[in-house]
């Protein structure tokens, strides 16, 4: 009963790409997830959004991209990892077209729970969000 009282939090993509946005949300609903999906355009916005939301409406998971004007996503990670409450309460993962495994290892010691290759078919990004199903 608790479980079914308990607010469903929203997922968050983090990119400056409209497109990047528009792709990944058709395949969202396409997942069957049923967490509000939402869009922020920087690194920036996040962390505004993050210090000042109520705690009921933090997200839970981010989907950060790396490469981003102002800071990128493995600066946004690390910042919010740096705020005590942000510290575990959000599962951040950060999407690369890099191969660069110096990218890998930095967003993975700024705190990203992961980091992958964005999903390159419509198919690749069906199964990456079905797979958001299984993270608590």
């Amino acid at each position: 009963m608790e479980d079914m009282q308990r607010e469903v939090r929203p997922i968050f993509m983090v990119d400056d790409n409209l497109n990047e946005f528009y792709i990944a949300e058709r395949c969202y609903k396409m997942s069957g997830l049923h967490h509000p999906f939402r869009h922020i355009t920087s690194g920036v916005d996040l962390i505004q959004f993050l210090q000042d939301a109520d705690p009921s409406h933090l997200p839970h998971v981010v989907l950060m991209d790396i490469n981003m004007p102002g800071i990128n996503g493995i600066e946004a990670t690390r910042k919010i990892r740096s705020i005590a409450e942000f510290e575990k309460s959000i599962y951040i993962i950060i999407l690369t077209n890099s191969d660069n495994p110096r990218d890998y290892f930095d967003a993975k010691e700024a705190g990203a729970n992961e980091v992958m290759t964005k999903p390159d078919s419509i198919e690749e990004y069906r199964d990456f969000f079905t797979r958001l199903k299984t993270i608590n």
